[in-house]
This record gives C-alpha cells, structure tokens and sequence, in this order.
C-alpha cells in the first residue's frame, strides 16, 4: 500500500463528468511479419487477448486501486481484479480509415474511469483499411504523467523486431522479490542536523520560488516592452468556457527531419516550432470562426524535471510512478499575422521565461509552478474558470519520445498519439510526441467549444509551410 502525493491527489479532486482527468495514447502498429493473412492477423489479435487473460502479477500500479483512509487516498492491490473489465476489443465500422478510428477514440476517451476499480483502461482495434491494428489506452493522471508514460512504453517494448515472448505491457518484468526490511533509526546529532539542514532548505526553495513569482508580478503590472508573461494576461476567448465530458481527438505525423531544416534556418530550437505550428494552427481556426482576440493566447507548456520515480513496489521491484513537472507560460502571438515575425515573438517569450527558471532549483521550479498554478487550480476546482480572465488560454506539451524504431512481440510501432485533458476554462489541449523520425501531435478538445476541431491538422500544415516559404524550404 502506498500513499498518493498531494499533487497526484490533486487530479481525483478536480474530476467529475464533464472533466475527466486521465491521460491517453493511440499506438499504431503493423503486424509482425510473419503473420501475413487477414486469418492470421485475427488470430494474432485474438491471441493476444487471450495472453492478457493468464497475466496475474501486474505492473504498479495497474494491479491497485484507491482506496480512501483518513482523508488520504492509497494505492491498494485489487484482489478481485477482472482483467475482461480493463482489456477490451473492437472492430471499426467499414470502410475502416483513419478517420473512423478516431472517432471511436474519441468517444471512449471521453467517459470516466471506475473509481473502484485501478484507473486505466486499453482497448485493441482491428478493422484498419491499412492492414495495421491499434491499441487505445487510457490511464488517469493520479498514476502517471507523460515522461512515466513514456517510460513504461520503453520498459515494454524492444528495438528487436525479432524478439519474441515479451509480457504485456501491464504484465511485470520482474519475479517477486522479498522486501528488505529497513534497519530502525536511532535518533542522533546527525539525524538532527539532518532535521536542520531540510529546514534551510526549504526556506531557500520558498525564497528561490517568491523571487520568480515577484518577477511575474512585475511583469504583470508593467507588460509594455516586457517579454516575460504575467498574471492573467490571456485574453477571453471561446477555448476558455465551460466544457462537456465529450471529446474530439484529432492526430497527425510529420517528418522530424523536415521540422529540423526548419529549425536550422531559424536557428530555433524543435520546442520553437511546435509552438510555432501550433500558435499559427490557433490563430486559423479563430479567425476562420470570426472570434480570433485582438490581445495574443498565452499557452502553458509543462516542462519535465526528470522522469520521476517515486520509489519501488516492495513487492516487484516495479518503478512507483508519479508527476514531477514545472510549468512556463508563452506568448503566442496571435496578433501577429506575418508567421516569421510570430514564430520571432515566440522565440524572445520563451527565451524570457527559460531565463527565468533556469536562475532556480528543481525544487524552486516545482515549487515557483505551484504557487503560480494554485489560483487557477481552486478556480477550475470551485467551477469558475470559465468566468474569469484566464492565466492561460490553452496548454501545449512537447515531450520526448523513443529515438529508437520500437516492436513488441515483432508488432513494428509506428505512431504513438498522445490524447491529453481539457478542463473546465481550456477547451483544448495540443499534445507532442517525438518518435524516431517523426513528430507526432495529438489534439484533444472539448466538441462543443471547439466545433470543428479536425480543421486543426490541416492548420498546423499550412503553418509548417508557411515557416518553409518564408526560409526557401519549398
């Protein structure tokens, strides 16, 4: 049994109907090579189902629910687990396209996940026209963030397309191993100084935090000529009302390479110009709707601290996943009609704030990011978000994928969509994943503040190659 943290915690407070908070991902795989038939592929899938049905010790914590003691949520083995409720399978309705995938996954990403049961869900999909199979999983942000997720897709898949005889990815990699009981501490001079040095510690995290809230604050109050975002600058807009529990999912690749000669010709970092693609992608679809602001979108962009671990099951010796992000806010431009000059303003905002966090600790940046984010937390949790300015009007995350090609069981991996949480005041959210040799962006909006959501690929194309003309890419 193991005990939430606050912040972990903080995700099942938030969540009701209209506002689901777990996270998802839409794989895409082609068949091994040696099942060729449309027989054997449904052999093949059948199969696997059927492997998951023998899997009995489960990776932490798939194998756990919460359970509520004293006001504190615990993880706790789930002894009557039904691996049939957690493992589904369908079919697409013909003629099985991209687009009838989509849509099936956006339905299932919009319902809740059984509380009394351990919180994530996959579904298998068959039916594809491309003669390729997905898989569909979703887990709630309480368990995992997007580095643990990639993490656990690492820990389950091989670079081996030969290798055969993998476990599920739920399934532990590991025999049990008996817990090594801690020698008891005996209280000491060291323990107490120990005790001391964490009390100065966390004074000069408290200290590091407040200056790079006060820089903020002056930001905020003198905004003319200041490139650093400050408190509730994010104009009103139809992305920051109230949501429904309905999704609209919506991905799409694009060559990695063809993103770096981009890069090059700018001298912009790859976060650049997915900000960039995605501010240009906004401002389309705003002004396309007669309703773009005049004042620019501000987006909050996590940022990753490290891959955290929180720990080991006693139990498995599986890693304890959990959250340990920071948090920056960037000016979109969406003013700005020329995508050069846009993609320039960007670079100085961004430029700004990682000045910024790069002044503080890990911990002062953990520390900085909950400050800054608690009074839009208590807004959303207190269902007034949708009433007030917001501090930021859409969420763009960009996190690091495999760079090596990846295959469970010879199943090649071909694109790993990332389908994130919209909340209540930010309709929308884009979701960024490096794969190999290409960019993957997965979109999530809520299907009656942001109609038409689709659009937002073809947006984000014709945003990349406008950033190509302006360079003489094309």
């Amino acid at each position: 049994m193991s005990r939430l943290s606050v912040f972990d915690a903080g995700f099942l407070a938030f969540e009701d109907a209209s506002m689901p908070m777990h996270v998802g991902g839409l794989a895409l795989y082609s068949f091994p090579k040696e099942v060729k038939t449309p027989a054997e592929q449904s052999e093949y899938l059948h199969g696997m189902i059927e492997k998951a049905k023998q899997v009995e010790d489960f990776r932490h914590p798939f194998g756990k629910k919460l359970e509520r003691r004293l006001g504190q949520w615990y993880w706790e083995d789930d002894k009557g687990f039904d691996i049939d409720y957690h493992l589904r399978h369908v079919a697409l309705p013909h003629p099985g396209r991209y687009r009838e995938m989509f849509a099936t996954v956006s339905r299932m990403h919009g319902k809740l996940l059984a509380r009394e049961r351990p919180l994530w869900e996959s579904t298998l999909i068959e039916g594809l026209e491309s003669g390729q199979y997905a898989m569909y999983s979703k887990m709630h942000h309480a368990m995992i963030d997007g580095l643990g997720a990639m993490q656990l897709l690492n820990d389950a898949m091989s670079s081996d397309p030969d290798e055969r005889g993998m476990p599920m990815p739920f399934a532990t990699r590991k025999r049990p191993k008996k817990a090594r009981q801690p020698r008891p501490e005996r209280p000491s001079q060291g323990a107490i100084a120990d005790f001391s040095n964490q009390l100065q510690s966390q004074f000069g995290v408290a200290k590091g935090a407040a200056s790079g809230v006060g820089k903020m604050l002056n930001a905020t109050l003198r905004p003319a000529g200041n490139n650093l975002v400050g408190f509730r600058q994010g104009p009103r807009t139809v992305l920051n009302g109230e949501i429904t529990g309905a999704r609209r999912v919506v991905a799409q690749s694009y060559s990695l390479d063809r993103i770096k000669r981009i890069c090059k010709a700018y001298d912009a970092t790859m976060n650049d110009i997915v900000v960039a693609m995605s501010s240009g992608a906004l401002r389309q679809h705003l002004f396309n709707n007669h309703v773009l602001p005049e004042k620019p979108l501000i987006a909050m962009a996590p940022v990753g601290l490290k891959a955290r671990v929180s720990g080991k099951d006693a139990a498995t010796g599986d890693a304890q996943m959990g959250n340990a992000v920071g948090a920056i806010m960037i000016n979109l431009g969406t003013h700005i009609g020329d995508p050069i000059a846009r993609l320039r303003h960007i670079q100085a905002s961004t430029k700004e704030v990682k000045a910024l966090l790069g002044s503080m600790t890990k911990d002062e940046i953990m520390a900085f990011t909950a400050i800054t984010s608690t009074p839009s937390m208590l807004l959303t949790a207190a269902g007034l978000a949708p009433k007030v300015k917001p501090n930021f009007n859409i969420v763009i995350s960009n996190v690091p994928g495999p760079k090596e090609r990846l295959y469970w069981n010879g199943a090649r991996l071909d694109g790993n969509y990332p389908i994130s949480i919209p909340m209540q005041g930010m309709a929308m959210n884009f979701t960024v994943m490096t794969y190999v040799d290409s960019l993957d962006f997965g979109i999530t909006a809520c299907r009656k503040s942001v109609p038409k959501a689709q659009r937002l690929i073809d947006y984000l194309e014709q945003s990349l190659v406008e950033l190509e003309d302006g360079a003489g890419l094309r």
